[in-house]
């Protein structure tokens, strides 16, 4: 599961590296340590506007949302269950790519949890997949824009192929992940 990442790429690296505009540049903090339940802004792209970084808050509202709270449920969504889990079945066409130059995981050591910070290998930004939602936040009626990351037998949804994902929902896991190795030697190519 993904709920801390790193944010330390600069905006025009990440310009650079997407070819696309980030209007917003300057709401965007440089973070060594995003804390997701914080529901923070961070940087997407989503696929109906493919030429721009967004800024989007970290835990997908779904429009039925009474409230807010549902954040910290909404995080994640798994790949395996998108279509039937009704926080996400909705917006299985809404998505996403996550520019990240980290993710945080825990290991476990008996009692001790220690932090690792997760990296692809010969990349300083990489993308994770993911749905998004635009809707009237039901607390101030203001639009709220959301997020959540997609993972695939509960490890974090690295992209090889953001184009792909982003244009034909086929979820490529990048081979070059940890969890290529953990899960599955057939990982791939999923539609």
């Amino acid at each position: 599961m993904c709920y801390h990442t790193e944010h330390k790429a600069s905006p025009k690296e990440m310009k650079e590296q997407f070819n696309v505009s980030f209007p917003k540049e300057n709401e965007f903090k440089i973070n060594s340590f995003v804390n997701g339940f914080d529901h923070p802004l961070c940087p997407i792209i989503t696929n109906n506007n493919q030429e721009e970084i967004q800024l989007f808050s970290w835990g997908l509202v779904p429009n039925w949302a009474k409230n807010l709270k549902i954040q910290n449920n909404t995080l994640n969504a798994k790949f395996e269950s998108l279509r039937e889990k009704p926080s996400f079945k909705n917006y299985t066409s809404q998505r996403c790519i996550i520019p990240v130059t980290g993710l945080f995981e825990w290991e476990h050591k008996g009692k001790v949890r220690e932090k690792n910070l997760i990296k692809v290998e010969n990349e300083v930004i990489f993308s994770l997949a993911g749905l998004w939602n635009s809707c009237q936040n039901p607390e101030t009626g203001k639009i709220i824009e959301s997020f959540t990351a997609v993972t695939y037998e509960g490890f974090v949804a690295i992209l090889k192929n953001e184009k792909a994902w982003l244009n034909e929902g086929k979820l490529i896991i990048n081979p070059n992940t940890i969890w290529t190795s953990l899960v599955s030697p057939q990982m791939g190519l999923f539609e």
